[in-house]
C-alpha cells in the first residue's frame, strides 16, 4: 500500500523519533527513524539521528554507517563529521577519525567539539604536539569543554616527558595567539589539580607575552616548588625500590609520582615491574597505563607478561581474567572471551565451552557504599553462582564487546541447587545509557540499590584515591574545588567517576531508572543498616531474590578503610550541599534516610 505523502508520513515517524531520543527511549527512536528512511531515504537529518541514536547505544559500526549516509547525502554539514569522527575513536580507527575532524574542521572552523575531539584522538595515538595545539585552539573558542585542561595538561606532560627544561626554553609547541587570559586561566586550574608540569610551562607562556606581568612569577614560583616536591618524591621512590627490589607496591608508587611529574616512559617500565611481580592485581589499578601502552604499541609486551604469569600458576582464574581484558583492549574479542571462560572454569570447577546463563539480579550502587561486601556475602550463598569478578562494567563502560563477552564472566550453574546468578557494578547506578540498555535485554532483572550517607561516601571515596595514589590535594582543596564547580553552573553528574560529589546526588540517578523499570524490580537499601545490622539486611536481600534465608557465620567488613576525621566545618558544607539533593530523594522513593545531620 503506498503512502499518498511519503515525505509528510517520514517527516511526521522522524519527529516520533525525536522525542523517543529525548526521552532516551533509544530502540523506539531506532525504529522510527528507520521507518522514515525508508520512506525518504534522501533526508540526511534522519540518517545523521540514528546515528546518534546508535552511538548512544555504542552500536558503533551501525553509528559509523549511519554518519557516512548523512555525509553522503550532505558533505556540507560538519556535526555528522565531528560524530562519525567519535565513532571511529571508538571502534580504534585513530588516523581516520584524524582525518574525518580535520574536515569537520574545513567545513566550520569555528566549532570547538571538533578541535576538542581532534585534540583525544592525537593524543590516543601520542602524537602530543598536535594535540596540544588542537587542545588550545578549543580553549578560545570555548573554555569550559569537559576536563579540557586536565586533557591539555596530559598532553603536556606526554610532550615533555621528563625534559622540562628544553620545553621551557622553546615554547613553540603553543599556538602562536595570544590570549593571556586563556593561558593563566588554565595554569590555574592545573596547577589547583596538581598537572604541575603544564602549568609551569602555561605560567611561562604568560610571562613570554606579558614579562611585567605580576600576578604570576609568585605563582610559577610555588608551582616549581611543588614540581620540585615531586622529583624529589620520584628520588624518595626510587631510594624505596633500591632497598625494596622485589615489592610491588613499591614499584606502583614509583609509577605514580614518575607519572605525576611526566616522566612517561620510566612510568611506564615502573607499572610493568609492579604488574610482573604482582600479576594477579585488577588492571582497573593502572589507569594511566593503558592509553599510554596503546599510544606506543606495548599492549604486546603485557599479553606475553601474563601468559608467562599463567605458566607459573595456571590455577589462577584473576590471572586469566587479567589476560582477557588485555586481549580486549587490544580488539581479539574472541581471545578474550576463551580466557573469561577459562577464568570461569577454574573457579566454578566446570567446563564452560559457551558463555555462561544471563544474571538475575544486580547491584547497581552505589560505589563505596557495600557493594563488595553484599556481593560476597550474596556469593557465600548455596544458590547462587555469582560472576567470575565483581564489577564487570559491561553495561556502563564495555558495552561494545558484545554479549558473549559479558556473559562469559558467568558459569552455567551445573548443580541443580544453584539457581541464582547474579554481579555487581556500582558504576552503572550514575552511567546513564545504562538502564536502557540492561531494560532491552533483561526486563524482569532485580535490582539492589545501596546508598550511603553522601557525605560518608564522599569522603570514603576521596581517601580511597588517596590510598590508591590517584589523589594528592588535601580533603578541603578538592570538595571546595567541586563545590565551586556546582555553584558556577557547571553540573554534569551523568558517568563522572572522578568527581566525589557527583555519584551522591543519588535522586537524579534513581528518577532516570525510575522511568523505565518498574518500582517492583527495585530492592532500595540504606548502607548503613548493612554495616550495622547485615544478618538482617542480608535476610531482607534473599527474601527480594527468592533464595531461602541463609545466616553466615561472620558478616566481614570488605574495602573497609579507616581515614582520619573530618572537620565539623567540612561536615557542614557538605550536608549543606546535599540538603536538596536528599530531601527531594527521600520525597521520591517516601523513605526517611536520616542523613540532614550530616
Amino acid at each position: 500500500m503506498s503512502v499518498p505523502n511519503p515525505e509528510a508520513e517520514a517527516l511526521s515517524l522522524h519527529e516520533k523519533a525525536e522525542n523517543y531520543l529525548d526521552q532516551g527511549k533509544l530502540e523506539k527512536a531506532i525504529a522510527f527513524y528507520q521507518k522514515a528512511i525508508q520512506l525518504n531515504p534522501d533526508f540526511s537529518w534522519s540518517h545523521h539521528k540514528l546515528g546518534d541514536a546508535f552511538s548512544q547505544l555504542e552500536r558503533w559500526e551501525d553509528a559509523r554507517s549511519a554518519y557516512q549516509k548523512a555525509i553522503a547525502l550532505n558533505s556540507d554539514f560538519f556535526w555528522s563529521y565531528n560524530n562519525l569522527g567519535n565513532t571511529l575513536i571508538k571502534q580504534g580507527h585513530w588516523s581516520a577519525a584524524i582525518q574525518v575532524y580535520q574536515q569537520a574542521i574545513s567545513i566550520e572552523p569555528h566549532f570547538p567539539w571538533c578541535y576538542y575531539n581532534l585534540g583525544n584522538a592525537y593524543s590516543y595515538i601520542g602524537e602530543w604536539e598536535k594535540s596540544i595545539d588542537a587542545y588550545l585552539t578549543a580553549c578560545q573558542l570555548d573554555e569550559n569543554l569537559p576536563d579540557i585542561d586536565e586533557k591539555l595538561g596530559n598532553a603536556l606532560a606526554g610532550y615533555c616527558q621528563g625534559y622540562l627544561d628544553n620545553v621551557i626554553e622553546n615554547l613553540t609547541i603553543l599556538p602562536s595567539f595570544q590570549n593571556i587570559t586563556i593561558y593563566q586561566k588554565l595554569a590555574d586550574n592545573l596547577a589547583r589539580k596538581d598537572y604541575w608540569l603544564g602549568a609551569i610551562i602555561l605560567y611561562q607562556k604568560v610571562l613570554a607575552i606579558d614579562p611585567e606581568n605580576q600576578d604570576i612569577l609568585p605563582k610559577l614560583n610555588q608551582t616549581w616548588e611543588r614540581q620540585r616536591e615531586l622529583e624529589h618524591q620520584v628520588n624518595i621512590q626510587n631510594q624505596i625500590v633500591k632497598q625494596h627490589p622485589d615489592s610491588y607496591d613499591v614499584y606502583y608508587s614509583l609509577g605514580n609520582a614518575l607519572f605525576q611529574v611526566g616522566k612517561w616512559h620510566q612510568a611506564i617500565e615502573a607499572y610493568l615491574r609492579s604488574m610482573e611481580l604482582k600479576p594477579n592485581l585488577p588492571p582497573w589499578l593502572y589507569k594511566d597505563l593503558w592509553i599510554l601502552l596503546k599510544a606506543e604499541g606495548r599492549l604486546g609486551e603485557v599479553v606475553d607478561l601474563y601468559k608467562k604469569a599463567i605458566v607459573k600458576n595456571p590455577k589462577s582464574y584473576e590471572l586469566y581474567i587479567n589476560l582477557g581484558e588485555v586481549f580486549a583492549q587490544q580488539g581479539n574479542l574472541e581471545a578474550a572471551i576463551n580466557c573469561n571462560c577459562q577464568a570461569t572454569n577454574i573457579k566454578f570447577n566446570q567446563e564452560l565451552i559457551n558463555p555462561g546463563v544471563p544474571p538475575k539480579f544486580m547491584i547497581i550502587g552505589t560505589q563505596k557504599g557495600g557493594t563488595t561486601s553484599l556481593y560476597y556475602y550474596l556469593e557465600k550463598h548455596p544458590q547462587t553462582a555469582l560472576s567470575v569478578i565483581k564489577e564487570i562494567e559491561f553495561w556502563s563502560r564495555k558495552f561494545d564487546r558484545g554479549l558473549d563477552w559479558y556473559l562469559s564472566h558467568f558459569c552455567t550453574m551445573p548443580k541443580a541447587n544453584r539457581v541464582m546468578t547474579g554481579e555487581a557494578t556500582p558504576s552503572y547506578l550514575d552511567c546513564q545509557p545504562v538502564a536502557e540498555r540492561l531494560f532491552n535485554f533483561y526486563p524482569d532483572i532485580r535490582l539492589i540499590v545501596l546508598l550511603r550517607n553522601p557525605i560518608d561516601r564522599a569522603i570514603s571515596h576521596y581517601y580511597h584515591w588517596v590510598n590508591i595514589g590517584w589523589e594528592s590535594r588535601d580533603l578541603s582543596t578538592a570538595i571546595a574545588s567541586e563545590i565551586n564547580r556546582f555553584k558556577q553552573g557547571n553540573r554534569q553528574i551523568w558517568d563522572c567517576p572522578h568527581s566525589y560529589l557527583a555519584r551522591g546526588i543519588y535522586v537524579e540517578f534513581l528518577k532516570h531508572w525510575l522511568s523505565i523499570f518498574p518500582k517492583a524490580n527495585f530492592l532500595i537499601l540504606k548502607s548503613e543498616d548493612l554495616y550495622n545490622s547485615p544478618a538482617a539486611t542480608l535476610t531482607r536481600v534473599q527474601k527480594f531474590l527468592g533464595l531461602t534465608d541463609y545466616s553466615l557465620k561472620t558478616y566481614p567488613k570488605y574495602n573497609s578503610r579507616f581515614y582520619p576525621d573530618v572537620t565539623e566545618l567540612w561536615r557542614y558544607k557538605l550536608a549543606k550541599f546535599y540538603e536538596p539533593y536528599n530531601q527531594e530523594l527521600e520525597d521520591l522513593l517516601e523513605v526517611k534516610f536520616g542523613w540532614d545531620s550530616g
